[in-house]
């Protein structure tokens, strides 16, 4: 599931699971995250999210919106990209699984990475291929 963390000066003011499809960001306050400060606009950015990804995309502001220090319009979201909006910033993170496996997924990761011959050793199964025989 996929979470945000609003923060100011490195401190967490909000964090936030990314339940709904659009999250509206601005300083008025009808938007889902309300950031009252000098640079921020009354409707500044969205977050619009997928069952699969979720995306940033700054609506126009003032000020603009800068993602991992660069100036930004619209960007796919990667996880730890930090969002930063005046002096706020909200960082993007995303866990493969709520049953924990992304641990199991980053350790499969860090296996190949260190053993690259592990994958090519084996032979690819193609889905017309017939099962072996068992051995039972």
């Amino acid at each position: 599931m996929a979470t945000i963390i609003l923060a100011k000066d490195g401190v967490t003011l909000q964090e936030l699971p990314l339940l709904k499809t659009r999250i509206t960001i601005g300083r008025r306050t009808y938007n889902d995250i309300v950031i009252d400060a000098p640079g921020i606009s009354a409707e500044h950015a969205v977050i619009i999210t997928t069952p699969t990804e979720s995306y940033f995309e700054d609506l126009g502001s003032t000020n603009g919106s800068r993602l991992n220090g660069q100036p930004v319009r619209k960007h796919l979201l990667q996880g730890r990209d930090v969002i930063e909006l005046a002096t706020h910033t909200i960082q993007y993170r995303i866990e493969d699984s709520v049953y924990g496996t992304s641990s199991i997924l980053r350790s499969l990761k860090k296996t190949i990475r260190t053993n690259p011959g592990i994958v090519s050793r084996h032979r690819k199964m193609h889905p017309a291929d017939p099962l072996p025989p068992s051995r039972y």
